[in-house]
């Protein structure tokens, strides 16, 4: 299990990876480098950290179940729009659906926390 503060630095680092993505749709297409990243839930810091917690006491949590899930939309959702806005479109309803699963990934992490912090993982 990774500990508190790392787990804290991948929260903080998938922010700043949300608030590249938002540069990006507010830009039409024109701030992001880090395409590898957003195609591959697996090549993240928190994808790397949900493998390798994946047959630790933490996965057998439900919340840690929502965390898998959310991320792997996360990512399917912001790839999709990237590849919308490429061609043009403006991808509203990806971007919504993008917002909502983003603030349902940042619960998750949150409830990891609390119950990294309540030591019960």
């Amino acid at each position: 299990m990774t500990d508190l503060n790392d787990f804290n630095n991948l929260i903080l680092e998938h922010y700043r990876w949300k608030g590249k993505m938002e540069e990006y749709l507010e830009n039409d297409g024109n701030a992001l480098t880090d395409y590898d990243l957003l195609k591959d839930y697996h090549a993240c810091a928190l994808g790397q950290w949900i493998d390798a917690n994946s047959e630790s006491a933490i996965s057998g949590e439900e919340v840690f179940q929502q965390l898998v899930e959310h991320h792997k939309q996360f990512h399917m959702l912001a790839d999709q729009i990237y590849l919308l806005v490429q061609q043009g479109n403006k991808a509203e309803t990806e971007k919504e659906k993008y917002y909502e699963i983003s603030d349902k990934l940042f619960e998750a992490m949150e409830q990891i926390q609390v119950l990294q912090n309540n030591g019960t993982t």
